[in-house]
């Protein structure tokens, strides 16, 4: 929206009337209403430049907030895990019961964990059959998750993200027993929230600016 395609507006055209009238001024250089037109192409292509750099820092805010937002949600699917993961064992460990329900909430939790970044989920334990050699049920011993060798989900117990800011911008981590805080950006390699920060980068200037990414590179 703000870059088009056509040729015959947006900053294309600003920049191409600029240089147009330095040309006529360069053949006419002491008409004065030549003088003024060429300071006013100037103006309109500087003014542009300037909006054009404050729309581009505005959707680097919207995306923060949205990464804020979907931050926010991966916390809530990861405990609602942790509780249900406490249920399941709960139900299952005692009467040889299948907590099947409760096993397609979990399912539909770790689908739109895994829409949101990439995480890895594992999962081990024991199965028993009946007496006709099927198996029945699953027992989990060992149920985590982990992102990029990071653990934040063991079982029922989990560790919620942490929202860091870098410059005014939103980075991720996960806090250590240690109570360190480790940056995990860079191991968030797909996913809803990968994608917001492949647009808006996630190096920064002094200024709060990114260095690289979509929104960097326009910068």
């Amino acid at each position: 929206t703000y870059f088009p395609d056509l040729t015959d507006n947006g900053l294309y055209k600003d920049i191409e009337n600029f240089f147009n009238a330095w040309q006529t001024f360069a053949s006419n250089p002491n008409n004065g209403s030549i003088k003024v037109d060429l300071a006013s192409k100037s103006q309109i292509l500087s003014d542009n430049i300037k909006t054009l750099r404050e729309r581009i820092i505005e959707i680097q805010k919207s995306i923060n907030e949205e990464l804020n937002i979907k931050v926010q949600e991966a916390n809530t699917i990861i405990r609602e895990i942790a509780l249900l993961n406490k249920k399941i064992y709960s139900i299952e460990a005692g009467d040889l019961k299948n907590a099947n329900e409760l096993r397609d909430k979990r399912d539909a939790f770790e689908k739109r964990l895994k829409e949101l970044m990439d995480i890895q989920i594992y999962k081990s334990g024991e199965v028993s059959t009946n007496a006709q050699g099927e198996n029945t049920i699953g027992y989990e011993k060992n149920y985590s998750i982990y992102i990029g060798g990071y653990n934040i989900l063991d079982h029922s117990n989990f560790k919620e993200l942490t929202i860091n800011s870098i410059n005014q911008n939103i980075s991720i981590g996960i806090k250590q027993k240690n109570l360190e805080v480790v940056d995990i950006i860079k191991y968030i390699k797909s996913g809803e929230i990968k994608g917001l920060i492949s647009i808006r980068g996630d190096e920064f200037n002094k200024n709060g600016e990114p260095i690289n990414g979509s929104i960097g590179k326009l910068l």
